[in-house]
């Protein structure tokens, strides 16, 4: 019995052993090998390259965000709110929760209010993300939208945020409405410019056109104002916003499934967004052979166990009973030996 446990203990572990070292060639064999230098500066630079000379009218070139992951924001810069009053980006950062359990991370928008097409797409795809999720904005979260254009006004800023929250699936309550802040540069244009090179996000003003031109994301900072992950062009599935808000989050938010989750994925820069990882996925298949065959073998000892001491019981019990048997057949006949005698 104890053989056959072995063997298959052995074959179990070979076929575990097995899995996980086809997993990592596989992951090695799909890994192209890459160097420092290598590194796109930034998500687009990959695409550029495989596009060829960039045709697109002048106005529209150089509009290729950057990589600036890690790199801090300066929270000291001031803006507008939609009070009219000065404000600093510090003033949305570090921000706790209402129950206190952690300070939020942040989801950053730069747009323009009068944007025509492209800013009002990125905040209505993007809000629709959101309204799939169970994040709520004010709580685990806050989102904050800062104008680049100097026309833009308090006053747009009110009529964009009320839009904003009739669009926001959760009710409005103080916390929600806390949750999504609207600022302009109107007075400080220049703050604008300063938040859009730090954050590697680039716009030219086309005064034939009077618009801007610009490119589509939504950055995610940590609640120190560190840029943790940007989402990039008008795609936004919601694994990928929920992913970037927990490792944002530092862990703090989500459930224990969400952080499982989150092992499981690598973020892409080229990309700007979340694959699963085949050797992490392996590891995990790995380990679940090894629990079920702990437990298989603890089973099988447990079992063993039993069947042994089952059998001692049954053998200790045919023991007595036949020397009980004899002891009541020498009583016998030893009662029985006097009259036997006499009889004869």
């Amino acid at each position: 019995m104890f053989h056959r446990i072995r063997q298959l203990a052995l074959r179990l572990t070979r076929l575990a052993s097995g899995v996980v070292a086809v997993g990592t060639l596989v992951v090695l064999a799909r890994t192209p090998a890459a160097r420092a230098d290598d590194a796109p500066s930034s998500p687009f630079d990959a695409l550029n390259a495989e596009r060829g000379p960039d045709l697109r009218p002048a106005e529209v070139r150089g509009m290729n965000i950057e990589n600036k992951l890690g790199d801090i924001i300066p929270t000291g810069l001031t803006f507008t709110n939609v009070d009219g009053g000065e404000v600093k980006l510090a003033e949305f950062f570090n921000r706790p929760s209402p129950t206190g359990t952690h300070n939020k991370p942040v989801v950053l928008m730069m747009v323009y209010y009068r944007c025509p097409i492209l800013c009002p797409l990125v905040l209505e795809k993007f809000t629709k993300t959101l309204n799939q999720i169970e994040f709520t904005a004010g709580t685990e979260f806050d989102a904050l939208v800062v104008s680049f254009d100097p026309k833009d006004t308090p006053r747009d800023s009110v009529q964009q945020r009320a839009n904003q929250l009739l669009f926001y699936k959760p009710p409005t309550t103080d916390s929600v409405r806390d949750g999504w802040n609207f600022l302009t540069c109107d007075k400080t244009p220049e703050n604008a410019k300063a938040l859009a090179d730090a954050l590697g996000f680039p716009y030219r003003y086309v005064p034939g056109a009077d618009q801007y031109s610009h490119g589509a994301a939504v950055f995610v900072l940590t609640p120190e104002g560190k840029i943790s992950r940007y989402l990039l062009g008008m795609n936004y599935p919601a694994r990928d916003v929920r992913l970037a808000l927990i490792e944002a989050g530092q862990g703090k938010i989500g459930s224990l499934v969400d952080r499982f989750t989150f092992w499981c994925y690598h973020y892409d820069p080229t990309t700007g967004s979340y694959t699963l990882v085949a050797l992490r996925v392996m590891q995990i298949g790995a380990a679940g052979c090894a629990i079920a065959l702990g437990g298989f073998i603890g089973l099988m000892f447990a079992h063993e166990r039993r069947k042994r001491r089952r059998m001692g019981t049954a053998a200790s019990f045919r023991g007595h009973s036949s020397s009980a048997l004899s002891e009541n057949l020498v009583r016998t006949t030893s009662a029985l030996a006097p009259a036997l005698g006499a009889g004869a």
